[in-house]
């Protein structure tokens, strides 16, 4: 396991399976690659906005208190 900034898990490897993870600089996640597979992470002012991985996408919406309300899939044509 690799680590960065003391709560960053940037690398794993294990059963014969490698991942990688970065961040920007406030420490939110922006990519995670699992053997050949990335997902992106996209943020507005800090809340988890969008996620890509392969042909999936799941858009995230918030309420007026910042609780998440809205996770459709969506399948990339």
């Amino acid at each position: 396991m690799g680590w960065c900034n003391g709560r960053e898990l940037t690398s794993l490897s294990g059963n014969g399976i490698n991942a990688t993870f970065t961040y920007d600089a406030s420490g939110l996640r922006l990519s995670k690659t699992v053997g050949s597979t990335t997902t992106v992470y996209e943020y507005v002012d800090g809340k988890l906005l969008y996620e890509k991985k392969g042909d999936m996408e799941l858009h995230y919406g918030y309420d007026a208190e910042g609780q998440p309300y809205h996770i459709p899939k969506r399948f990339i044509a």
